[in-house]
């Protein structure tokens, strides 16, 4: 054996033959070195012995992106920070100027793209494959691009790239310099594994069931908020009285009329949006509540004497944060902290059950969920950042979270907002948000359309966590052939 692992902790690592020119400890710790003692049990090949195109994409000027995402004339342009659960989201990608596309840079659909540079290069979602693309695209020079030769599922590969036996390979080849990269020769050498094509068939059918599941999952989203908008139209408005008069542009200036003055007093209370949709909501004569009158609003400040000692790795309650709220569901994923049980019971107005929302209040600001019945078997609670809502009334608790992700709700934000450094709205001013009050039946058509969402949402998260298990279970030899015959 070249290396052999004295100890874990501390790392040490007696090795009989330096294969690199890295003589740095860190490209021997005892956790690379256990990885790649695993992989040599498995049949691998090096990624380069499968590529048919492999390189580095291109770096426009972001001085020329397009406004118009929809431009005839433009391309769409994936950056690393588009890499993201697998999968690429074609329609948040931005838009650069078609003399940016160059054979090279072109980037095609089944293309699986790795993130190479940066602090999170060796994050589970740092590689995703490309599909659905309906123009051109070109990637940047953050990503490098896998293009695969016949012997590979790139559906499979992809899966693959996500596990820590690849994301172990990524992190060791960092530069010893401290600059997070990827070099050509590092990622022409790491190792991956190539099963038979039925088993790489049916690991791959997993991710791409999980892709149509996400697609699904956003149709259903845009209807629950097109429907919404039907009825809380607040990009259209065409308000005759606004009760309120542009003095001048910049610096922004407003004569305000008496009866929309109350004890809100600052600059940033009184924007054109606010007041254009507080009088269209009077015109139009929509029924609204507080939010208080509905639900029971707890908001901490701070949590009590809570150290990272409180920190648990398993068997504790998940900390949400506003970064564990992802697209209006929580999304626990490796980076979502926990806390001992005990530390938890001391506080209950933060502990949270199915039904309850949860509402960011600091920083990023007005991002809800729901606490759902069919999401994880241990216990979740609030953290200081974000504010539990519990229904006391009969209102479905997923149109009320589409409500909270609304643009009505960011514009009532700004109303209430406070906090220079740290963006802030308190207990007292998210009692006073005001919800529309739909008929009950297209309230229940909206709430299930979100739920839906939800639902499809986590099925394709789940497909994903088992198609990396059977990848890993291929490597340590566990893998169950029989089921291929089951199907997905």
């Amino acid at each position: 054996m070249k290396h052999k692992i004295i100890s874990e902790e501390p790392s040490i690592v007696w090795s009989s033959e330096l294969t690199t020119s890295r003589l740095d400890a860190t490209y021997y710790s005892a956790k690379f070195i256990y990885n790649e003692n695993k992989l040599s049990k498995a049949k691998t090949k090096s990624l380069k012995e499968l590529l048919l195109k492999g390189n580095y994409g291109t770096l426009p000027d972001s001085g020329d992106y397009l406004e118009n995402q929809n431009s005839v004339n433009g391309i769409y342009l994936i950056r690393g920070t588009d890499l993201r659960g697998n999968f690429i989201e074609i329609n948040s990608l931005v838009t650069v100027p078609a003399s940016y596309l160059t054979e090279k840079a072109k980037v095609e659909n089944e293309d699986v793209l790795l993130l190479i540079k940066g602090v999170t290069l060796d994050k589970e979602w740092s590689v995703s494959i490309v599909n659905g693309l309906d123009k051109p695209a070109i990637f940047n020079g953050s990503i490098f691009r896998c293009k695969f030769n016949n012997e590979v599922d790139p559906y499979f590969m992809t899966i693959y790239m996500s596990t820590d036996y690849f994301l172990k390979q990524k992190n060791r080849a960092i530069s010893n310099t401290g600059i997070y990269y990827n070099d050509l020769d590092m990622i022409h050498s790491f190792k991956v594994i190539c099963p038979a094509p039925e088993i790489q068939s049916y690991i791959g059918s997993k991710v791409r069931k999980a892709e149509e599941l996400r697609e699904e999952a956003k149709r259903l989203k845009e209807e629950a908020e097109k429907l919404f908008n039907v009825y809380i139209d607040l990009k259209n408005y065409n308000s005759k009285f606004k009760g309120f008069k542009i003095l001048n542009k910049s610096p922004f200036a407003v004569l305000v009329s008496a009866e929309n003055i109350n004890e809100r007093l600052t600059s940033n209370s009184y924007n054109e949006q606010y007041l254009s949709i507080n009088s269209l909501k009077y015109e139009k004569g929509y029924l609204f509540t507080q939010l208080q009158d509905i639900a029971e609003i707890s908001a901490m400040i701070g949590w009590k004497n809570l150290t990272t000692k409180d920190y648990v790795k398993d068997n504790g309650v998940y900390l949400l944060r506003v970064q564990d709220i992802k697209d209006g569901y929580i999304n626990i994923s490796e980076d979502t902290v926990q806390v001992s049980k005990e530390k938890v019971d001391e506080q209950p107005q933060i502990q949270l059950k199915v039904g309850d929302i949860v509402f960011s209040k600091d920083g990023s600001l007005g991002f809800a969920a729901v606490v759902s019945d069919n999401m994880y078997n241990i216990p979740i609670c609030a953290g200081s950042t974000l504010a539990r809502i519990r229904l006391k009334k009969d209102i479905n608790p997923y149109y009320l979270k589409l409500v909270l992700n609304s643009e009505l709700i960011k514009v009532q934000i700004s109303y209430f907002l406070s906090g220079i450094a740290q963006p802030h709205i308190n207990q007292e001013y998210i009692k006073q948000l005001e919800i529309p009050l739909l008929k009950k039946d297209i309230e229940l058509e909206i709430g299930q359309k979100v739920q839906k969402y939800e639902i499809n949402i986590l099925k394709s998260k789940k497909l994903i966590q088992e198609a990396k298990q059977d990848v890993e279970d291929l490597i340590e030899g566990k893998f169950d052939e029989s089921k291929i015959s089951e199907g997905v």
